[in-house]
């Protein structure tokens, strides 16, 4: 700590100083702000030389380019002419320009980065093979000006916003130029590419050139008429390749790799964009700008004879040189006045320090517990009114201190009969007190732990403590004044405890937390008898699961069950066939030979029953592949009028021997050909059908094929209905059920397995 003395020398060092830092800062505000202004007009002029030369640059490109554009070797667009030409005349050009580009009215193009000979010599996907498709210049902004979008009537040049090669994937620009016909039509253009490299090495000796203090490289941007990135200082800002999450390029409709690029406008800096428009709109300036978290300098201005603007970060060292050197005159200033000032406020320190140096040393003899010590006794009134005060205030303190030891006292006593840990925190001060019982809950001493906000948070578990931090950080943030919380702490031992602790917020006028009160209670037996209830929970839980289990291995079981009678069926359906062919061959090759009347009745009868027979095997194995979902559904186009055809002359013959007619009946409307799987649709209905005649003794079956149009789907779809004038159904409850039919009674009197329904509904 200083000395009274001091403290007064310091005193009187800044009452002597404030005047002559005032007068300094003064005289520095005016001087720094003629040498900024000066700097800052310097800085414009650089730039404007620096944008002379870049009109100078384009200027050139654009008139060597219309020269090119004239030439006799290029307007014939013969290319074993102009590619020769073209290639010798780059190699004089490089590495200042890469390539010329040749662009027709459809898009397709020359270059001579290479060529595909075999399609006359323009620019492929593959250039080694004849059968390559074509690429394309028809989405570049320098085709589009010079041939598609431009209606007059003469050769325009246009130098393009910044791309990337299709053919060599460098960055650059393009300098364009119509090519006309005798009749001056445009017939073509040309280009030459300016790569980013020679623009980038351009720019920056132009910068170094003109601001000598730039030791590396400067940040200049180049932006177009519509804001677009013509050049910056950062590459990855003018124009690059996208690409998605997996890092893989992404390609337009022509195939090509699709580029962003990138605005001024777009930027996240407000400041920029406001510079931005002022370029857009041609007008020159300097401004401070906020970048990278230090104060720089961007001056802009438009560059002539071109649609281009130019600006040029400069860091504030760069601008304040001249305010810097200023300011080192004003403090040599400032330091011989606070010499000055410093000798003059030794004298007077001493002379006013004397009697304050007393009444410390009085002071100090009180603090020890001298309570015979008097105020002191000087001359100047406002230390004698001061000492008397002091004493006065003291008298009053001790008094205060004996009231709030009794009430401590009771306080202790309220809290011990408690038996819960009081807290107390204030927040303004970040200190806090833990009473005895708190201690021992986590079984410490009251003098084994200190007081200290770090003892409570090492003690909290640590997966409760940023649950618990956030929960407290809520509760003083918001307008509540009462809270409880429960979480875990850990002993000495090294053991857990449960604790519930309730709190209380005190706030100030303006509704701030300044202080929080609280008691923790052990609930540890509490939280064991949780405890207990939820390890019978998980115990019926595991029997249930337990159960769960039995039930899925019986289902298990029986499907295991239903797949072998499945496997039963096919095999007998398909064993029992086979012997059945056999005997359905040999009895008509018996029908063959020379028999009675009453042997042919009897191998007819039997010919009849085996493919009766054959018919139930044929209808149990395709029962069994539906059921063990062994179907498989083949969809073609169909013609409808043929498979009406196929069927009306599969089912009529069997109508004719019943004595009742079949009638088809096709709406001309229908289309020709519908999609779906003929041999499944021809099975149902062959089963439909069958069924008709079966079960109708006399009259007609009708099978009628109507359209429907479908408004949600927008298709039209072919309806088909059997009509029959038989006996009809009169229980329906049981119709699609397998090996069912409606009572015993049919069976008897029609036969049948009673899967031909069941088999349709399912296909």
């Amino acid at each position: 700590m200083l000395k009274l003395r001091d403290q007064l020398l310091f005193i009187l060092l800044l009452v002597g100083l404030i005047p002559s830092l005032l007068i300094s800062y003064e005289a520095y505000t005016h001087h720094k702000n003629q040498a900024l202004a000066l700097s800052k007009e310097l800085t414009q002029k650089k730039l404007n030389l620096v944008a002379n030369r870049l009109s100078s640059e384009l200027s050139e490109a654009e008139s060597l380019i219309r020269l090119y554009a004239r030439s006799s070797q290029v307007r014939e667009l013969d290319f074993n002419t102009f590619m020769p030409f073209l290639t010798s005349e780059l190699s004089h050009l490089k590495p200042k320009y890469e390539k010329f580009i040749l662009g027709l009215p459809n898009g397709n193009f020359y270059n001579t980065s290479g060529a595909n000979l075999q399609q006359g010599g323009i620019r492929t996907f593959d250039d080694t093979q004849a059968d390559s498709p074509p690429r394309s210049i028809s989405n570049r902004d320098y085709w589009q000006q010079t041939i598609q979008n431009d209606t007059s009537n003469g050769a325009v040049t246009y130098i393009s916003n910044p791309m990337i090669s299709y053919t060599t994937g460098v960055k650059q620009v393009v300098i364009a130029s119509s090519i006309l016909d005798k009749e001056n039509s445009k017939k073509a253009m040309i280009g030459l590419s300016i790569p980013w490299s020679y623009i980038h090495t351009l720019v920056q000796e132009l910068i170094k050139d003109n601001f000598s203090n730039i030791s590396e490289d400067a940040k200049v941007m180049l932006i177009s008429d519509d804001g677009t990135y013509w050049y910056h200082w950062d590459s990855e800002k003018i124009i690059r390749l996208k690409t998605d999450q997996n890092g893989q390029f992404i390609l337009n409709a022509q195939g090509e790799k699709k580029v962003i690029k990138f605005n001024i406008l777009g930027e996240d800096n407000s400041a920029l964009i406001d510079i931005g428009k002022q370029m857009l709109s041609g007008k020159a300036g300097i401004a401070a700008i906020k970048y990278d978290t230090a104060m720089h300098h961007l001056v802009y201005q438009a560059i002539p004879g071109s649609r281009y603007s130019i600006g040029f970060l400069s860091n504030e060292e760069t601008i304040m040189a001249p305010v810097k050197a200023n300011l080192n005159h004003t403090l040599m200033i400032i330091l011989f006045s606070l010499l000055t000032i410093i000798a003059l406020g030794l004298i007077f320190a001493h002379f006013l320090s004397a009697p304050l140096a007393a009444l410390v040393e009085k002071l100090a003899l009180l603090a020890s517990g001298d309570k015979s010590v008097t105020p002191i006794k000087t001359k100047t009134r406002e230390l004698q009114v001061l000492s008397d005060a002091i004493f006065n205030l003291y008298h009053q303190i001790e008094q205060q201190s004996q009231r709030l030891a009794k009430s401590q006292e009771r306080f202790s006593l309220v809290v011990k009969g408690a038996n819960d840990g009081i807290w107390d925190l204030n927040i303004l001060e970040h200190s806090v007190y833990f009473s005895p019982r708190w201690k021992e809950i986590i079984g410490y001493t009251d003098d084994e732990l200190d007081n200290q906000y770090e003892v409570y948070q090492k003690h909290i578990h640590p997966e409760d403590k940023q649950r618990v931090n956030e929960l407290f950080s809520a509760f003083i943030d918001s307008d509540n004044n009462n809270n409880q919380c429960q979480f875990r702490m850990i002993k000495k031992d090294g053991s857990i405890v449960h604790i519930l602790t309730r709190s209380i917020i005190i706030r100030d006028k303006h509704n701030k937390a300044t202080r929080m009160i609280g008691a923790n209670t052990d609930i540890s037996e509490l939280i064991e008898k949780e405890q207990e209830v939820i390890s019978l929970n998980k115990e019926l839980e595991s029997k249930v699961h337990q159960r769960t289990n039995e039930l899925e291995q019986a289902l298990s079981k029986a499907e295991s069950a239903n797949a072998a009678k499945s496997t039963f069926l096919s095999n007998m359906s398909h064993e029992i066939r086979t012997p059945m062919n056999g005997i359905i061959g040999l009895t008509n090759l018996c029908l063959t030979t020379e028999l009675s009347a009453q042997q042919r009745a009897y191998l007819e009868k039997v010919t009849l029953s085996s493919k009766n027979l054959l018919k139930i095997l044929n209808e149990i194995l395709d029962f069994n592949k539906i059921e063990s979902n062994m179907v498989e559904l083949e969809f073609d186009d169909v013609n409808l009028n043929q498979l009406a055809q196929q069927i009306e002359s599969l089912m009529g013959p069997s109508a004719e021997e019943k004595g009742i007619s079949f009638k088809l009946i096709v709406e001309s409307s229908l289309p020709d050909y519908v999609i779906t799987d003929q041999f499944r649709l021809s099975q149902v209905l062959l089963n439909l059908i069958g069924n008709a005649i079966k079960f109708t003794p006399s009259g007609e079956v009708i099978l009628a094929i109507k359209h429907l149009v479908d408004p949600v789907n927008n298709t039209i779809d072919a309806f088909f209905s059997v009509i029959d004038t038989g006996i009809g159904i009169e229980n329906t409850q049981d119709l699609f059920i397998p090996f069912k039919q409606e009572d015993a009674s049919t069976t008897r009197k029609f036969g049948g397995t009673g899967l031909g329904l069941s088999i349709s509904k399912k296909l």
